[in-house]
């Protein structure tokens, strides 16, 4: 009896083992899974340099995230992430948050795309603070995070494809601080309040105004969604409550078309100087009218063509920077003819599917 129960033990002990062993092989295996060399390098591309796109050593799968898809900024930077993966032969698994406040629903996507064994994690985050728990448990994984257009507050993103916004704000002071010449109020639609790279550029336009235009008055300041809609519904207020107002800045030109919009039902879009930045198609219209006075260009379809060479470089083992800083040229209606368009937009008709 004796020897059958350590036989039952024995027999029990090695199933045991082999479920381990089975369970660890679904698991990534550690941190040196896809190693990824990172050099403390900050890269600014050049508005008129060509892509080298890299070859593959093999099909990567990888897991891409925005925050949000209602806006013109992020269909044509989607456009460029999926035509570039294509391009490349890499499969993309994309996920949308929906909303920069559903922060809970792209902490989970991260977290599923952990389990589904992606080769690297390419991630605009809804929020700069709320994403970090989840990028660290998917770092802890193995699973390389980089970032495109907005990024996580946390050492685990190894590189970035961004902006530089806080210079996107500062080129909107600028130009609002001499059209105005250096008097009168301004209103700021900030957009997301979560968002790293619109508190940024929102840091950038106030640091410009204090320190170089001291006589321009802040006399409005709104959080919101960077969609026509809701820009429209805050412009609406605010142009109610202050009758005096000469400019206003905006994050993204989606919300630039929304406060045009609501200037012009009230007749007021004579008297009042409207910024913004992302240079989408839908908005050249409202520039060609003096609608729009300014858009700083985001490149977004080059920033996602950059995002996933970026990527499939770290893949392959070739050393990338800790950040690649797209072009960002300001635009007005005299310099629209001279913008290259497939650095910009998706084609015409194209959605995402």
């Amino acid at each position: 009896m004796k020897r059958k129960s350590i036989s039952v033990f024995l027999l029990l002990l090695v199933i045991a083992t082999v479920g381990v062993l089975v369970w660890r092989s679904n698991l990534p295996s550690g941190p040196t899974r896809n190693k990824v060399v990172v050099t403390n390098a900050v890269v600014h591309v050049d508005e008129n340099a060509s892509l080298q796109d890299p070859k593959p050593i093999r099909r990567y799968k990888i897991g891409v995230l925005f925050p949000f898809l209602a806006s013109p900024f992020w269909v044509n930077e989607a456009y460029g992430i999926l035509d570039q993966a294509k391009k490349l032969n890499v499969d993309v698994v994309w996920l949308s948050a929906d909303g920069y406040d559903n922060i809970a629903k792209q902490n989970s996507q991260i977290e599923d795309l952990a389990v589904q064994h992606v080769d690297a994690i390419l991630l605009a985050a809804t929020s700069a603070t709320g994403t970090v728990p989840a990028v660290n448990r998917a770092s802890s994984l193995g699973i390389p995070v980089f970032a495109h257009v907005t990024s996580s507050d946390t050492g685990k993103v190894l590189s970035s494809v961004i902006d530089d916004d806080v210079s996107i704000g500062r080129k909107q002071g600028e130009f609002m601080g001499k059209v105005l010449g250096g008097q009168g109020q301004v209103a700021m639609l900030d957009g997301p309040a979560a968002a790293d790279w619109s508190t940024r550029r929102v840091r950038g336009f106030k640091d410009v105004l204090a320190q170089e235009y001291p006589g321009i008055r802040i006399v409005a300041e709104r959080y919101g969604t960077p969609d026509r809609d809701d820009a429209l519904r805050l412009t609406q207020d605010i142009l109610s409550a202050n009758p005096n107002l000469n400019g206003i800045f905006t994050v993204a030109d989606g919300m630039a078309m929304g406060a045009a919009d609501a200037a012009v039902a009230a007749g007021r879009i004579g008297s009042i100087t409207i910024t913004t930045a992302s240079f989408s198609r839908e908005a050249v219209p409202y520039m060609e009218k003096g609608l729009i006075k300014l858009n700083v260009d985001e490149n977004p379809v080059l920033m996602g063509r950059l995002s996933i060479n970026n990527v499939v470089n770290g893949l392959n083992g070739t050393p990338v920077p800790q950040i690649i800083y797209v072009p960002n040229p300001a635009i007005t209606a005299q310099s629209l003819r001279s913008v290259d368009a497939a650095h910009q937009w998706a084609p015409p008709g194209w959605t995402l599917h």
